[in-house]
Order: C-alpha cells, then sequence, then structure tokens
C-alpha cells in the first residue's frame, strides 16, 4: 500500500510540477479542462473509478466502497485530516511566499547590476571617445584643415583611438578630406550627424549603413573650428558596431539567462540580443516595457516576451539617447522555489498520510464499542425489548450502556399498560359511535326541512328585490325625462331671445344697408362727374400742347432771324433760345398732364362701373334682409309654442314621480320583511347544519378512534415484553 501511495505522489510530480512551475495558471486551467472533458456516468461510484484510474489509485477501489462517510470514524478522520493539513499548508505557505519573495528582490537586484554594469561600461567607452574626439579637435594640425596636417596628425593618434576604427574629417561641403583607412572619400551632407556637427554640438548617430563599406556602424563627430571661431568642418570616427556587440557579450558571458537590447528614443535597437535583425532593419520594438523604459528611463518592471515572464531593469547611457535594457526570465529566478515547494509538498503529503493511517486506527480501536450501542439499538428498534447490553466499561461508553438498559425496560412498561388501555378505548368508542350516528340523522332531517322553508323565503325577497329596483330605475328615468324637458324649455327660453334679438339685428341690417345704397349711389354720381371733368381737362392740356408747339417753332424762326442779324440780333436769340426751352418744358409738362388725365378716366371709369356693381349688391342684401326677417318671426312663434309644451310636460313627469316614490317605499318595505324573514331560516338551517356536522365530526372522530385502537393493539403485539 505504501509504495503505491509513493508511487501515486511521482505520478502527480510528473504530471502537473513541470507545468505548475513554468505556468501554475496554465496547470489549473488544464485541470479544469480535464474535469470538464471527463465523460458523463449515471453513478457516483463509476465517476470515482475513473478518477482512480486517471491517478493511478486503482489499488484505493476497494477501499473507497468501504468508507462510510455517516461513520463517526470517518468524520472523526477528516476532522483529525483537516486539522493537520491546515497549520501544514498555511506554514508551507507562508516560507513558499518569503522565499519567493527574497528570490525575486535578489533576481531583480541582480538584473540592475547587469544593466548598471552595461550602461556604466558603454557610457564609459563612449565618453572617452567623445572626449578624444574634442581634444584631438582642437589642435592646431586639424584646424588648420590642411590635408598634409591632418594626415600626420591622424596617423600619429589614431592608435589611441582604435586600430581597427577610421577616422576622418570632411569639409562643411560635406565632402570627406581625409581618411585613416585609405578607403574611397564620400560626400556625407546628407547624414543627420554631420548636420548636427556643423551646429556646434558633439553627437554620436544611431546605427547607419557607412558609404563606404556598406556595414552597420555608429558615427561619432565634433566641429572643428577655426581661428575666426567658426565651423570649418567636423572631424568623425567610426565606432564599430562589433566592438559594441563583444562588450555586451562579454558581460553576458559573466551573466549567463541574461538578456540585453539597447534602443535609442523611438525604441529603435542598437543592440538588440534576441533578434539581430531588427538592428539591420531599424525595426521599431512595440513591446510595453521598451514603451515604459523609453519614457521613464531608469526603473524596474515585469514583462511578458514570447509566452514567458521577465524581470526588467532598464538604464540611461550617459552621452547618448540610448537605453540599456536587461530581461531575466522569472521562470529561473524562482527555480529554487519551485524545487522548494516540489520538497515540501511531498513532505506534506507524506505527513498526512501517516496520520491520516494512524488516526483511523486509534479511532476505530476507541469507537469499537459503539459498534454494540448500535446493533442493541437495532434491536430495540425491530422490537425486542428484552435486549440488555453489558456495562463492564467504566468509561462515557459504560454509563451509556446503563442508560441504554434502563431505556428498555421503562419502554417494556409501557408497552404492557399501552397494551391494556388500548382494550378498554376501543369498547367505549364503539358505544359512542352508535349514539352519535342517531344524533346525526335527525339533525340532517330537520336542516333540509328548515333549509327548503330559508329557500323559499329569500326567492320572494329575491322577487321583492327585483320589483323595488324596476321602480327605482322608473323614479329615475322620470327624474331625466323632467330635467331634459326643463332643459329643453330652457333652451326653448334661450333661442326665444336669441331670435328677438336676431330678428331686431336684421331689422338695422336693412336700415343699414338702405344707407350704404344711398352712399353708393351718390358715390357713383361723383364719380361721373369727375370722369366727365377729366374729359374737359384732357381738352385745355391739348390747345396748351399746340400753344407750345406754336410757341417753339415761332422761337425757332426768331432765333434763326437773330441769326441773321449778326451781333446786333445776338441778344434777341438768347431771348428765342429761353422761349423755345419754355415751349418744350411746357409740351413736356402737357404730355405728363395728358397721361395723369388718361389714367384718372380709366380709374373713374373703373371706379364707376365698381359702384354700379356695389349698387346691385346692395340691393340684393336688402332682400335677403328682409327674407332673414320673416323666417325669425316664424321662429320666434315656433319657440314660444315649445314652451308651452314643454311646461305641460313637467308638472305631468313631477306628478308620475310621486306616484312612483310612494309605490317603492311600499315594496321597500315588504322587501325588508322578507329579508329578515329569510336570515333567521337561514339562521335556523345554519344551527341545524352545525348540529349535523358536529354529530358527522363525532362520528368521524368516534371511527378514527376506533381505527387507531386497532392500530395501537397492533403495534403494542410487535413489541416482545
Amino acid at each position: 500500500m505504501l509504495k503505491k501511495l509513493i508511487s501515486f505522489i511521482k505520478n502527480i510530480k510528473v504530471r502537473f510540477m513541470p507545468k505548475f512551475k513554468s505556468n501554475p495558471m496554465i496547470c489549473l486551467r488544464e485541470l479544469k479542462q480535464y474535469r470538464n472533458n471527463l465523460p458523463k456516468f449515471s453513478g457516483k461510484s463509476n465517476y470515482r473509478i475513473h478518477f482512480l484510474r486517471f491517478f493511478k489509485l486503482d489499488f484505493l477501489r476497494n477501499l473507497t466502497f468501504k468508507i462510510s462517510w455517516s461513520s463517526l470514524a470517518t468524520q472523526a478522520t477528516i476532522t483529525m485530516a483537516l486539522i493537520c493539513i491546515m497549520p501544514l499548508s498555511i506554514i508551507g505557505w507562508y516560507f513558499t511566499n518569503q522565499t519567493m519573495e527574497s528570490l525575486t528582490q535578489a533576481a531583480i537586484d541582480k538584473n540592475n547590476k547587469v544593466v548598471d554594469r552595461i550602461a556604466s561600461d558603454i557610457g564609459a567607452n563612449i565618453q572617452s571617445k567623445k572626449n578624444f574626439l574634442m581634444i584631438t579637435s582642437s589642435t592646431s594640425s586639424i584646424r588648420g584643415m590642411q590635408k598634409d596636417g591632418l594626415e600626420n596628425y591622424l596617423t600619429q593618434v589614431k592608435p589611441y583611438y582604435g586600430g581597427n576604427e577610421a577616422l576622418f574629417v570632411a569639409g562643411t561641403d560635406g565632402n570627406q578630406i581625409l581618411r585613416t583607412d585609405n578607403k574611397a572619400l564620400v560626400n556625407i551632407v546628407d547624414r543627420d550627424y554631420f548636420q548636427k556637427a556643423l551646429q556646434g554640438t558633439v553627437n554620436f548617430s544611431d546605427p547607419v549603413h557607412s558609404k563606404v563599406t556598406n556595414e552597420m556602424t555608429i558615427i561619432a563627430s565634433v566641429p572643428i573650428v577655426g581661428a575666426d571661431n567658426k565651423v570649418q568642418g567636423i572631424l568623425g570616427a567610426n565606432l564599430s558596431m562589433q566592438n559594441v556587440n563583444n562588450l555586451v557579450e562579454q558581460i553576458l558571458s559573466q551573466n549567463p539567462g541574461y538578456s540585453i537590447t539597447i534602443l535609442n528614443k523611438n525604441r529603435v535597437p542598437i543592440f538588440y540580443q534576441s533578434d539581430s535583425s531588427a538592428v539591420t532593419e531599424s525595426k521599431q520594438l512595440d513591446e510595453e516595457y521598451y514603451k515604459e523604459a523609453v519614457e521613464k528611463e531608469s526603473g524596474n518592471t515585469m514583462g511578458i516576451f514570447r509566452n514567458q515572464e521577465y524581470f526588467i531593469s532598464y538604464r540611461p547611457i550617459a552621452n547618448t539617447d540610448w537605453i540599456a535594457v536587461s530581461t531575466y526570465p522569472k521562470k529561473e529566478a524562482l527555480q529554487s522555489a519551485f524545487t522548494m515547494v516540489e520538497n515540501s509538498t511531498k513532505i506534506i503529503f507524506l505527513m498526512i498520510i501517516i496520520l491520516l493511517m494512524s488516526g483511523l486506527f486509534v479511532i476505530r480501536k476507541s469507537l469499537a464499542p459503539l459498534q454494540e450501542l448500535a446493533e442493541g439499538a437495532d434491536m430495540v428498534a425491530q422490537g425486542d425489548l428484552t435486549h440488555t447490553m453489558g456495562h463492564y466499561r467504566h468509561d462515557e461508553l459504560g454509563h451509556v450502556a446503563m442508560a441504554f438498559n434502563s431505556m428498555t425496560l421503562s419502554l417494556r412498561n409501557i408497552v404492557q399498560s399501552v397494551k391494556q388501555s388500548s382494550t378498554l378505548v376501543l369498547e367505549s368508542t364503539n358505544t359512542v359511535a352508535a349514539t352519535t350516528e342517531q344524533s346525526r340523522v335527525g339533525s340532517v332531517q330537520v336542516s333540509q326541512s328548515v333549509a327548503d322553508i330559508a329557500e323559499k323565503i329569500g326567492h320572494q325577497g329575491k322577487d321583492t328585490k327585483t320589483t323595488e329596483e324596476l321602480l327605482q330605475k322608473l323614479v329615475n328615468i322620470s327624474v331625466n325625462v323632467s330635467e331634459s324637458i326643463q332643459q329643453t324649455a330652457a333652451s326653448a327660453n334661450e333661442c326665444s331671445t336669441v331670435s328677438a334679438q336676431g330678428q331686431q339685428v336684421i331689422n338695422e341690417t336693412v336700415v343699414k344697408m338702405q344707407n350704404i345704397k344711398s352712399l353708393v349711389a351718390d358715390t357713383a354720381k361723383t364719380v361721373e362727374v369727375l370722369r366727365e371733368s377729366t374729359k374737359e381737362i384732357g381738352t385745355i392740356t391739348g390747345v396748351i400742347t399746340e400753344i407750345a408747339k406754336q410757341t417753339n417753332l415761332l422761337a425757332l424762326n426768331a432765333a434763326i432771324e437773330a441769326a441773321r442779324a449778326g451781333e446786333a440780333g445776338r441778344g434777341f436769340a438768347v431771348v428765342a433760345d429761353e422761349v423755345r426751352k419754355l415751349a418744350e418744358q411746357s409740351a413736356k409738362a402737357t404730355k405728363n398732364i395728358s397721361a395723369i388725365i388718361n389714367r384718372i378716366q380709366l380709374e373713374s371709369s373703373g371706379a364707376f362701373t365698381a359702384m354700379q356693381q356695389s349698387f346691385t349688391n346692395v340691393e340684393q342684401g336688402v332682400e335677403i334682409a328682409k327674407t332673414s326677417g320673416d323666417a325669425f318671426e316664424k321662429i320666434v312663434a315656433g319657440i314660444e309654442h315649445v314652451q308651452k309644451q314643454a311646461n305641460t310636460i313637467i308638472i305631468e313627469t313631477e306628478n308620475q314621480v310621486d306616484l312612483c316614490r310612494e309605490a317603492m317605499q311600499a315594496v321597500a318595505n315588504i322587501s325588508n320583511l322578507a329579508a329578515h324573514n329569510t336570515s333567521g331560516a337561514q339562521e335556523i338551517a345554519a344551527v341545524c347544519e352545525q348540529q349535523a356536522a358536529s354529530a358527522q365530526d363525532i362520528t368521524s372522530s368516534t371511527e378514527k378512534l376506533q381505527e387507531m385502537s386497532y392500530k395501537l393493539e397492533n403495534l403494542v403485539m410487535q413489541f416482545k415484553v
């Protein structure tokens, strides 16, 4: 058994510990998925068998079936197991958590040291290159910008910079003047580092493809300032990417497992251990922790790369806008913690198994006397009250055995007493049942007779009530008719008043229409006189027009004569010209007057025609008003006749309402008497029914008592006393 349990623990280790180390959440998700994919069985035992087979615990099948979950031994064992498991689990969790926190902090500190060294070494290298270039560019040989002087000086100082890294000098036009590697000279005016150097800035470029070697390189550039303090060119130097890589790899060789990335502010890598092609292609890195590193420049975080969690530290590199990022797998950092969890799990499982086995043995030994007590209780439950238990123990179980014997003795005495009493009860119930049946039959007959009487009185009351309701409806109808007639009479009075007012208005309308007719006739005469006057004015304007024409001709002739007279007739010519102008103005004014007169004549003709039509319409209106007046006289006469008829109907309706009310009062008195009689009969019938029901209840209770007596006697016979 123990060997199989140890095999089970190893099986758990092989199946789940590797997954738990890499990602505990994935391990739990797979266990849950397996549980959901288990086939559905009709019985719990089949499901348990399948579960045991999955964990290779088939040897526990028989043991499982023998366990009774309602047993005190099982419950005590489970309780003891929980008491043992909980502190062990809490202690294990606490130490595991503390260990993981310590290892996590240690991993972060180590990661910080690695990235600090990367940033420090590269920054120091950059600083040394920068210092060399600044000192070199300030010498007179370089500031003179003479090729021979440049070549001699750079050849001497090149070993101090680096044996395999070229130096070069370029003019302000971008053309290189000299290179220490004796390779082809190129123009670098389009390079960003060249433009920054011309502006007086010492800078290091991002990795670029060299125009000379076509390899990735970093260019350092400083301005060369002449005697006049103006930039005459730049001094540049290649910083080989291989040298940067060698520097980083040297540090990584001393710290295996770490991954280094160096990137600029645009998240373009200068050194990318995971993918060197990203450096060549200047590919922007989109991971969130790179964005955080560029934004904050210095700090620590956690990140996921290729489905694996990493500790991440980042630091800025001095003299550049570069950021160094170091990553270390969390799985490797916490490997010792996972190992401790594995060992702790093994120890806890082993301790739990040992405690369960020991506890089960002790509990079964301690609770063995309870089995005898349970068997004795079963015999008493089956009716054997003669069974007794030995009480040789002096503990609590011995006291229970003594109490059990006392209980069975008391039960024997009680059963014997009940047996005697049940016989007496059975005889008494038979006598009571016969008497109660006779009383019930008499009560039923009386109840039926009274119910018939109550039913007939009830019908009479319903008929009387119906008559009363009909009379009430008749009274209501009569009242409604009276009110309607009164409203009709009131409406007739209002119509009479309104009709009289309407007739008066029509008479006034006729008078007004006559006045309008006279005014229209007078206006028509005035318009006719106006039209005749305009004709006379037209004749006069015609005469004035002719006079103006003649005056114009005379003025023209006078002007001609004045022209013939020469200087003597010049004054007369001026007068003649003025006369001609006045004649023309008179002609124009006369023409305008004629046009106005024509319009007045046309409008006068239209007004005269409209007056004639208005006169005709007014005459028609007078006739219509007279006809309306006659109609209103007839309406007034009809309304007066309706008023007389309505007053007569009101008087007759009021008399009818009074008679209906008297009849309704008489019927109401009859209905009250019938209701009183019906209520009395119903009360009598109810009392009889209650008496019959009581008799029936007594009979039923007696029958139940008889039945219970028989059952009690049968139950008592089952006991062995």
